[in-house]
């Protein structure tokens, strides 16, 4: 039987460059199926605590950036301008944090967290903690630094400028 161009060799018989591209390929699926699974647990979890995960996302945005405008903000938190609007009313509302205007800038927002915030953040952390835990029970330390290069060279990859 002849085979034609594009057509399938024998199981065994792939370059090593169909062999590469199977395992690329079955490498970001589980990626993908580890960040969909981890991300469905921890909003289950933060939905029992009256959260979302824009909610947490804001919380640790206020905690680690200063003064950044809004839009920068939505970014980090993974929402639109607009949602991260109604997250901060609502975080407001809640007094889980309190808003400013900078200095430097009017269209920044200054935000800090309050006791209130910064409690419900670490419930939010500590999730998180758990479940990841919970993912890489049986990996050995040497095993997470190797995925993590790994990982950063992907990732430098996809930031790479194409030349």
């Amino acid at each position: 039987m002849k085979q034609g161009k594009g057509r399938h060799k024998e199981p065994g018989k792939e370059s090593k460059a169909q062999r590469k591209a199977f395992e690329a390929r079955t490498c970001t699926m589980n990626m993908r199926r580890l960040t969909v699974g981890y991300r469905s647990l921890l909003e289950d979890m933060l939905r029992g605590e009256g959260l979302t995960l824009p909610q947490l996302r804001l919380l640790k945005a206020v905690r680690e950036q200063a003064d950044v405008s809004a839009a920068a903000l939505a970014r980090t938190c993974q929402v639109t301008p607009q949602t991260l609007q109604a997250v901060l009313a609502r975080a407001v509302q809640a007094q889980w944090i309190v808003r400013g205007k900078s200095e430097k800038n009017e269209r920044y927002v200054t935000a800090t967290l309050t006791s209130l915030g910064e409690s419900i953040l670490e419930t939010g952390m500590a999730m998180a903690a758990r479940i990841e835990e919970r993912i890489w029970k049986d990996v050995g330390l040497s095993d997470l630094k190797r995925l993590n290069e790994v990982l950063q060279a992907g990732i430098a990859n996809l930031e790479a400028v194409p030349a």
